[in-house]
């Protein structure tokens, strides 16, 4: 089980048009082992805290390569 945050932070303006604008995105995913070299990974996020711009939630799928 794997729990991950993505917070960004747009830089300062002065713009009324595009303002400012913060978001943190929470995603929850587990995380399964193939074999020695591929792993498969599916979770699912959503948006936890905005400041000035939309929200997201969705699905994450994914597949690891080890090296």
């Amino acid at each position: 089980m794997m729990i991950q945050d993505y917070t960004t932070v747009s830089g300062a303006s002065a713009n009324r048009s595009f303002p400012a604008w913060r978001t943190s995105v929470v995603e929850a995913s587990l995380v399964y082992a193939l074999d020695d070299k591929w792993s498969v990974q599916v979770g699912v996020f959503t948006t936890v805290w905005t400041v000035k711009t939309n929200s997201e939630r969705g699905v994450a799928l994914a597949l690891w390569r080890n090296f």
